[in-house]
């Protein structure tokens, strides 16, 4: 294999080898004896064992001890058939299985869903709140393991988020100046917060050789989990709770007609503070780059 010099990035030339030790002249090297009389193409017998001395014993394949190699346990696909009662209201199925999501803690989700009210996510089945749970911060790379049971703080950012991906994506693009680049977070994030607790974030960024230039997120705390916050660069700048949580919260039911509405004045709200937050940082970066 080339070596190639610190800065070559494959397209130079490649480095020399250090020489190896030069090798024996032919006529040093002894000759290869030819096989026995009367043996051609079989491998001669070795020699008789030395006077007093025994031969090695011989152990049995069968008898070695093999350690064992260690593999990661094997996966096995869930039933997706089971005989429980579905949880969804007015649903009167009797195939419903228990959602197979478990928390930091080892609780697991102890409601059950027929195939008509479940969600699946990567082929497993879950409740559709904790899909939404699974489906925010992925699969892998949770060393503390995933949210309790009873979080909906990172299905509520990823919902959050989703609703206000475009506008805050044309937001930012819009205001970019040469040399930056627009990034958006593909999943939910878990941070730590100071008080001890995390926090779930999903933003958006501009970028440019330097770093970070300004950043939109949108985050909840595990401490008020059904509070969405935004904070454009350092600073929150918006927070509320959204009018579908509330009315959960107070058992009232309204009209789609209705909750279109209040939908589109709770976004419109972090809209309209997004704006003019991003507006003001820009101006900020705008006279300190005149200086």
């Amino acid at each position: 294999m080339p070596l190639f010099r610190r800065g070559d990035h494959g397209t130079g030339s490649p480095a020399r080898a250090a020489p190896s030790e030069p090798l024996p002249p032919p006529s040093s090297v002894p000759p290869v004896a030819p096989p026995p009389q009367g043996v051609s193409g079989q491998v001669p017998a070795l020699p008789p064992a030395a006077a007093g001395m025994a031969p090695p014993p011989v152990t049995s394949f069968a008898s070695a001890s093999v350690v064992p190699s260690s593999s990661p346990p094997i996966a096995r696909f869930p039933a997706t058939e089971g005989d429980l009662a579905c949880r969804a209201r007015g649903c009167l199925n009797h195939n419903g299985v228990l959602c197979h999501y478990v928390d930091r803690r080892g609780r697991r989700c102890d409601t059950a869903w027929c195939p008509n009210h479940w969600a699946t996510v990567g082929g497993i089945v879950y409740c559709r709140r904790h899909a939404g749970t699974i489906a925010a911060i992925g699969y892998f790379d949770h060393p503390s393991g995933m949210p309790d049971v009873d979080n909906r703080a990172p299905s509520l950012v990823n919902w959050v988020a989703r609703d206000l991906d475009a506008f805050v994506a044309a937001t930012l693009v819009q205001s970019a100046t040469q040399g930056e680049t627009f990034v958006r977070e593909p999943v939910v994030s878990t941070h730590a917060d100071r008080s001890g607790g995390r926090r779930y974030e999903r933003g958006w960024k501009l970028v440019d050789h330097t770093g970070l230039r300004l950043v939109v997120a949108v985050f909840v705390s595990d401490d008020e989990e059904t509070t969405i916050r935004v904070r454009v660069g350092s600073g929150v700048i918006a927070e509320g709770v959204p009018p579908w949580i509330e009315r959960h919260r107070r058992g009232i039911e309204v009209t789609e007609e209705t909750d279109r509405s209040q939908r589109g004045l709770f976004y419109a709200f972090f809209q309209k503070h997004i704006v003019a937050a991003v507006r003001a940082n820009r101006a900020i970066d705008q006279s300190l780059q005149q200086r």
